[in-house]
């Protein structure tokens, strides 16, 4: 087996171009005669940058996870008040139980039905889940990272 890293192609790209900038620095003269250890530290050096931002938008990442999360549940519980102080789970249920009668006057029903949704809570849950989820992806994608970084 052996351990090699995936990398996206915007990562490759990014790779390519630290590498491509790294070749152009270290042709100047000056870190021609620089001695191994200083080019070896300029490297750690930027590799612990590098470890670092990505500890900390990660953290940042699953911070903003959390909060979405913990807002995502009084939003939904606002929502689901909204659907019944509009009357949208009557016309709901009214479908579910007598939907064969309700045929006959199913425009006038979905139209109904149309008006009571509440859509500024259902938007802010969508926000809020489309929100967490997103974060959720990017931390632990930054979370990949630092692990592979930490393990080369």
């Amino acid at each position: 087996m052996t351990d090699k890293i995936v990398l996206s192609t915007k990562q490759m790209k990014q790779e390519q171009s630290i590498e491509n900038s790294y070749k152009i620095l270290f042709q100047k003269t000056a870190y021609k005669k620089a001695p191994y250890y200083v080019l070896l530290n300029i490297e750690n050096s930027i590799l612990a940058a590098k470890t670092r931002h990505d500890t900390i938008r990660g953290t940042s990442y699953a911070v903003i996870t959390c909060l979405t999360i913990a807002a995502f549940i009084p939003a939904f519980k606002s929502m689901l008040d909204a659907m019944v102080g509009s009357g949208f789970t009557s016309y709901f249920s009214m479908i579910l139980t007598d939907g064969a009668s309700m045929l006959g006057s199913w425009k006038e029903l979905s139209m109904a039905l149309i008006e009571t949704l509440p859509v500024l809570s259902i938007m802010a849950v969508l926000a809020l889940l489309i929100g967490s989820l997103y974060s959720m992806s990017k931390s632990i994608a930054y979370i990949r990272d630092f692990r592979a970084l930490r393990t080369h």
